[in-house]
């Protein structure tokens, strides 16, 4: 008498009956549009733990599949299938490098001076010697690109540029049917950048400027949902124009306040949890900024909450201090959405406090030293609208006693 089964097969599992009276479990799933079919040899159509195992087998596949169908390796599952070994041998000699070489080569042939010919070694010195310029074509997957990014302590643009010869080989290798499928599918690289990086990114947007309603919305926002610590914040860096990293950097120490001076001087930042010292962009980051009205407000009414801190500037519900951008974004996200404001990145705080500046007459020189820029050309390129604002509105005042009307009252043997 037989063993009895009790393991019902779920669906794409089924017992497969030869002429000759053999039967084997087969499972099938869709891959690509197309009907996969599997003899799962070693399993005992009749033994209860073999057809349960076949069943988890087909959920894993499937689950894999759903996940990223791309990524999928049927290989991994399936190693002696002649399916798997007519995939993998393509292209199984053949590393990444290889690829990677050749188009280098074609590249240097064809560039015309050594400027284009030093961007294009760049561009693929990345994948050659590497640890995926080493990997077989057949075996590379997104997984490794997605690594690799999370690891680069780069811009997105240099990252982007590095990406440009790995997309190529990629490329190259479905053309000449190396490979089927292309790891960059559905890859959103911005995803993958550390709060840092999309600062920086940001900080090459665009001006797009809160306007003075705008603000005033925010900062009743803030103050309704978060209290006064985060309000300071808020208008401290409406009203100082400082970057992210610099807010959160501020200690105490670098705070005057006085009669006679009221400044901050900046010159760390703090990324990824850690304080960095004299790490800004250029020399000129590290700057005194003078403050306005509404910013010594910020800080005096931010000593009767963090004073005892050693920085200015603590998150919200005894949280410590702002170790990235991060901590910040998930917070503003909330407030513009509770002000009604369109939504605009942190850094464009700082485009308003230049851009309010210089279109309210504000020395474009002086603006470009607060702004922890090395000269004026950056105000120049971005605020340039700004400051045609602010000579249209504001009639120009001689201070010069050469251009004043009492100069030309000068003596007669007075002839300097």
């Amino acid at each position: 008498m037989g063993r009895q089964k009790t393991v019902k097969l779920v669906r794409g599992v089924r017992e497969r009956k030869y002429p000759s009276g053999e039967r084997r479990l087969e499972i099938q799933f869709q891959l690509k549009g197309k009907t996969c079919k599997q003899i799962l040899y070693g399993y005992d159509p009749d033994d209860d733990d073999d057809r349960e195992e076949a069943n988890d087998l087909l959920r894993k596949i499937k689950r894999e599949i759903r996940k990223n169908e791309d990524e999928f390796d049927y290989a991994e599952h399936f190693p002696n299938s002649p399916k798997a070994q007519k995939r993998e041998n393509r292209g199984k000699n053949i590393l990444v490098q290889d690829i990677a070489k050749e188009l280098l080569a074609d590249e240097l042939r064809s560039k015309p001076d050594n400027g284009t010919k030093g961007y294009a070694k760049k561009t693929f010195d990345e994948w050659i010697d590497t640890d995926i310029g080493q990997l077989p074509i057949t075996l590379f997957r997104q997984h490794h690109i997605r690594g690799w990014v999370r690891v680069q302590p780069t811009q997105y643009k240099t990252i982007s540029n590095k990406l440009t010869g790995l997309r190529k080989v990629v490329e190259t290798a479905i053309s000449d049917e190396l490979i089927e499928n292309n790891p960059f599918k559905n890859l959103d690289v911005k995803k993958l950048l550390s709060a840092e990086q999309i600062e920086a990114e940001e900080e090459k947007d665009p001006p797009d400027p809160f306007t003075l309603s705008e603000i005033e919305a925010i900062l009743k926002a803030t103050d309704e949902r978060y209290g006064p610590l985060m309000k300071n914040f808020i208008q401290f860096a409406f009203h100082t124009g400082l970057r992210p990293s610099e807010m959160f950097a501020l200690g105490w120490d670098k705070v005057t306040l006085s009669e006679t001076q009221n400044t901050v001087l900046v010159e760390g930042v703090i990324i990824k949890g850690k304080h960095k010292q004299k790490r800004n962009k250029t020399k000129a980051s590290r700057r005194t900024v003078i403050l306005t009205p509404k910013a010594i407000e910020s800080l005096n009414e931010q000593q009767l909450l963090t004073a005892d801190e050693d920085y200015v500037w603590m998150r919200p519900g005894g949280h410590g201090r702002f170790a990235s951008s991060d901590n910040l974004r998930e917070r503003w996200i909330l407030i513009l959405k509770d002000a009604g404001v369109r939504y605009r990145s942190p850094y464009q705080m700082r485009h308003t406090y230049a851009s309010q500046l210089l279109s309210g007459g504000e020395n474009i020189w002086f603006v470009a030293e607060q702004m922890g820029h090395k000269g004026i050309k950056m105000c120049l390129q971005h605020y340039g609208a700004w400051i045609s604002e602010g000579k249209a509105e504001h009639q120009h005042q001689f201070v010069s006693p050469f251009a004043k009307e009492e100069n030309n009252n000068n003596s007669e043997g007075d002839d300097k």
